[in-house]
């Protein structure tokens, strides 16, 4: 959906050289082939999603729930990039995120084991959707100056790079914080392993992401000249 829609927008013209390829903006695909694919894995994730549920729940309120839960969902990753007024473009992805990945994926699934929702999920929940909500940022950072000159509004491009730099550290030190108090909270100790295991990488990548200041600003001459020509080319 985020492909298709940033295709058919433009964004992905003036991408920077070190992004990933997106399937439509390199001619890999065409925009029909991939509304037919969008709508097959839409109509894969419903079923298996329904499959779920009817292993899972028994009373018609938890039904009821869930599927406006899912519904929602559908209708968020949709409405990210595609549609009149896509969130996406409104600096809205990350909160999103945060409550897609985070907030809904783990008080859901643990709701659909167990039956019951205690308190302490909220921690991993919120520890989860930070973590989903900063592999989206640090994604915009990279595409500021592209998002900038296209007139995607992402909440890197509201921050600025030095805010971004900031935000991203807000949300990945809460993050690790948040799931070590529920592994604290475990009685085996062996749970500390899932936060200690990537502590050695978080240094070098850490170092890496701060030396890369070289990456175009939103304010930048070269990005609002583009955004200018582009402007100018639709009228």
């Amino acid at each position: 959906a985020s492909d298709s829609g940033d295709a058919l927008r433009g964004t992905d013209a003036n991408r920077s050289q070190n992004a990933p390829t997106r399937a439509v903006a390199s001619g890999q695909l065409n925009a029909a082939a991939v509304r037919r694919w969008l709508m097959a894995t839409t109509l894969a994730a419903t079923a298996s999603g329904v499959a779920l549920l009817l292993v899972c729940l028994h009373g018609w309120r938890d039904w009821l729930v869930f599927l406006l839960l899912g519904a929602l969902a559908i209708a968020a990753a949709l409405a990210y990039t595609l549609g009149r007024r896509p969130y996406g473009y409104r600096a809205l992805g990350e909160v999103a995120v945060f409550l897609s990945f985070g907030l809904l994926g783990v008080c859901g699934n643990v709701y659909l084991q167990t039956h019951t929702l205690p308190a302490p999920v909220l921690l991993p929940a919120a520890g989860s959707g930070l973590l989903a909500a900063n592999v989206l940022h640090i994604n915009n950072i990279r595409d500021l100056s592209s998002d900038w000159a296209a007139g995607k509004h992402t909440l890197a491009n509201k921050l600025g790079f030095s805010g971004s730099l900031k935000m991203q550290n807000f949300g990945v030190l809460p993050s690790d914080f948040l799931l070590d108090r529920l592994n604290f909270r475990l009685p085996n100790p062996s749970h500390l392993l899932t936060t200690a295991t990537p502590l050695p990488y978080v240094q070098p990548n850490g170092a890496f992401f701060f030396r890369e200041k070289a990456c175009a600003c939103p304010t930048t001459r070269k990005a609002r000249l583009v955004r200018t020509r582009r402007k100018k080319d639709a009228q």
